[in-house]
């Protein structure tokens, strides 16, 4: 059986190998953030140019003449349909 003090010993050095392990973790985890959010403002940086370009597609959609509206308007619907995949693909990545 072990003496009082060589358990304490165990328990003090399993402690600090504790800490060690939280420091590590820790460090991984400001790691990771980081990552994370240049990922996120890169996504962010692509959603708002999409958004801008849809602003641009209504206001030529707006614009149009009626001979070519059905067309703007086709042209319209598919952009709104890529952005929609984006916004989704961008929210299950960081949001789920």
């Amino acid at each position: 059986m072990s003496s009082r003090k060589e358990y304490i010993e165990r328990l003090t050095a399993k402690l600090n190998e504790w800490d060690a392990e939280i420091d590590a973790l820790e460090a991984k985890a400001k790691e990771k953030r980081a990552a994370l959010e240049a990922q996120w403002q890169e996504a962010r940086a692509d959603l708002v140019e999409k958004r801008n370009e849809l602003t641009t597609k209504l206001d030529e959609l707006k614009s149009s003449a009626d001979s070519s509206f059905e067309k703007l308007k086709s042209e319209f619907e598919a952009n709104v349909e890529r952005v929609r995949a984006k916004f989704n693909e961008v929210k299950d990545k960081f949001i789920k």
